[in-house]
């Protein structure tokens, strides 16, 4: 079964929409807000400095910057190692998403060298922690600007100072860190758009034994855990304030919390000795509201969850949906200061759902979208976890996506997004048919992307619009992929996504592997090409793409490799190697205009490093040889 989605946007003009929605921002036809103010266009990426690492020693590297197409390089850093780095606070399905912070999944390439961990920046730039000359220091990468540290303190017994996970602002304008108990257990603001130096929050306390999973930054500004005592630090001062949230005896604070789009309030679970939680809502001036006061078995965020989140908070902290376990699954919304709405009861739905996720609000025009007013929609995907014989842990299957919106005089209407059961409004008793693994947003988070699998454990590949699609009582479906044998992969390209299906790995003959480009043309229609394809199933890897063009690496069945650029304007690949090449390339490429940066080399031998045009015209850049890489910026 095949499952592929667009949704018309049923909330233009209410007062108050409750509905399908995860978090829009950004626009294919608009620019979005840059760091610090202004507009910026995802064209920017591909201008200034290219930077290179080269490994001098195991693990120790130094970064080299070249200019666009390979002029003098630079020596930028000498010896230093990376170290890890991980983003807080972000669901994983808006991974994908170029218009706010974001991590992304590395291809797992063993032949060439590590790619370290990063955070990547809305539209350009990305963040590495790494330890030099005895310190321990965060890296800004930002292309046409030369490298920068944001912050720089010794290292303690040899082991970073800094923890390996982070918080980074919406719009990639500052990142919440802290140190470790040993190294001060301090916390920090630092400052990515602007030229400021690291604003120590906690400068007056003693140290501190900070939980890294509960720093959330906004513009206005940055709360952080430790233990049961959570603190808030304002913009402009960055002073560090324990909240009274109001626990109960026996009651702790869970670290996993939910961030507000306009950064104003946070979300948290407070659990009790049973088991039970209740869920609290704090606010910038320092005040709590109870959100739930009798215990229950309500969900955390389940940020990391491939269908998650299962709690949510609207733009202007006026709703919280959150899903509670028990004998099944249900939804709830809370109009904060209203009567809780139980949305997966009657008369909605004749049978309580008993499998929830992908909860998620809309930002509309909050975050500068021109065009969408759904600032308060929320969604949700419902069913049950079992459909055609089809169990897992994390699997949804007889499901569909349902929206809610409340009218201004508080009347409730349920609607049937995805409607694969025929049912547009309620009561929704025949069950639905998506069969749902894994729920991602495209890179300008205007379109869903559900990965399914089938009883036969092959995957479907299926989509919809956020804020578009075919007006009527049927939803406009598109089957982009069927029955493939492995998952398939998703790189951002600006306004467009790659879409890689490796081959089978576990079958005695190679199955076919292919790339394919994802586009919309108009609202409701998506133009899906198939790129390249390898029949003896060739593995691809390192794609990177820009607004127009781009590279990628296919490996045959002996190890060698061969580079391959991408026209996106003409929707086709070209081979830039010669076939018969034994050859590997390094961890990854960087596409800069129409140029590949690279590095080349024969097996087992230091990689020279190159830029190559679309007809596969090279230029090799003076850099030294050996094994290293351009970085992802």
């Amino acid at each position: 079964m095949s499952i592929f989605l667009a949704f018309k946007n049923p909330f233009k003009g209410t007062a108050s929409a409750i509905g399908l929605a995860l978090g829009l921002t950004g626009s294919a036809f608009g620019l979005a807000q840059a760091p610090g103010g202004g507009q910026i266009s995802p064209e920017t990426a591909n201008r200034g400095l290219i930077p290179f690492v080269i490994e001098t020693s195991t693990g120790v590297f130094d970064l080299w910057t070249v200019t666009n197409p390979g002029g003098t390089p630079t020596l930028e850093l000498s010896d230093f190692s990376f170290q890890e780095l991980h983003l807080n606070g972000y669901a994983r399905k808006d991974r994908l998403r170029i218009n706010m912070p974001r991590t992304i999944e590395v291809d797992d390439d063993t032949n060439a060298a590590f790619l370290p961990d990063h955070i990547l920046l809305p539209y350009e730039g990305a963040l590495y922690h790494i330890i030099r000359n005895g310190n321990s220091e965060i890296l800004l990468l930002q292309p046409g600007t030369s490298p920068r540290i944001l912050i720089s303190l010794p290292t303690q017994g040899g082991f970073s100072s800094l923890e390996d996970s982070a918080g980074v602002s919406i719009h990639g304008t500052y990142m919440l860190i802290a140190t470790t108990y040993d190294a001060g257990g301090d916390a920090y603001v630092l400052d990515i758009s602007g030229n400021m130096g690291p604003i120590l929050l906690t400068g007056s306390k003693p140290p501190l034994d900070i939980e890294t999973n509960s720093l959330r930054i906004s513009d206005s500004g940055a709360w952080f855990q430790e233990e049961d005592i959570l603190y808030l630090a304002t913009n402009p001062l960055w002073q560090a304030t324990p909240l009274h949230v109001g626990l109960l005896p026996n009651e702790e604070l869970l670290s996993e919390s939910v961030l507000s789009a306009n950064g104003d309030h946070l979300v948290v679970l407070a659990e009790g000795s049973n088991g039970m939680s209740r869920i609290l809502l704090t606010t910038i001036d320092g005040s709590t509201q109870v959100v739930t006061p009798t215990p229950g078995d309500y969900y955390p965020p389940n940020l990391d969850e491939p269908l998650g989140p299962s709690l949510a908070v609207d733009p202007e902290g006026k709703l919280v949906a959150y899903c509670q376990g028990g004998a099944t699954e249900e939804v709830y919304l809370q109009p904060i200061g209203g009567q809780v709405i139980h949305l997966s009861s009657l008369p909605h739905f004749e049978d309580s759902l008993d499998n929830l996720g992908v909860l998620g609000f809309g930002t509309g025009g909050l975050l500068e979208r021109p065009g969408i007013d759904n600032i308060g929609v929320l969604s949700f995907i419902g069913g049950s976890n079992m459909i055609s014989g089809l169990t897992g842990d994390e699997l949804m299957g007889a499901a569909d996506m349902y929206s809610a919106q409340l009218d201004a005089d508080s009347t409730l209407l349920v609607t049937n997004i995805t409607r694969t059961s025929g049912q547009l409004t309620p009561p929704f008793n025949p069950p639905g048919n998506l069969v749902v693994a894994e729920a991602t947003l495209d890179p300008l988070g205007q379109r869903m992307l559900l990965v399914g699998e089938t009883p036969d454990d092959d995957y479907d590949l299926a989509i919809f619009f956020l804020d578009g699609g075919v007006s009527g009582p049927e939803p406009n479906l598109q089957i982009l992929l069927s029955d493939l044998e492995e998952e398939p992969r998703f790189y951002p390209a600006t306004t467009r996504l790659v879409v890689v299906v490796p081959p089978d790995s576990d079958t005695g003959s190679p199955t076919p592997s292919s790339l394919h480009l994802l586009q919309r043309k108009s609202p409701g229609l998506q133009v899906f090409t198939e790129l390249a394809s390898f029949a003896n199933g060739e593995e691809i890897s390192r794609v990177h793409v820009n607004k127009r063009y781009g590279g990628f690496v296919s490996t045959n069945s002996l190890g060698f490799e061969r580079l391959h650029g991408i026209s996106l304007r003409n929707r086709t690949t070209t081979l830039l190697t010669p076939g018969n090449w034994t050859v590997h390339f390094a961890a990854t490429l960087r596409v800069v205009h129409n140029r590949i940066f690279c590095g080349i080399g024969p097996v087992g031998l230091p990689f020279e490093f190159m830029s190559i045009g679309p007809a596969g015209t090279s230029r090799a850049l003076s850099l030294p040889t050996g094994l290293g890489f351009p970085l992802p910026h």
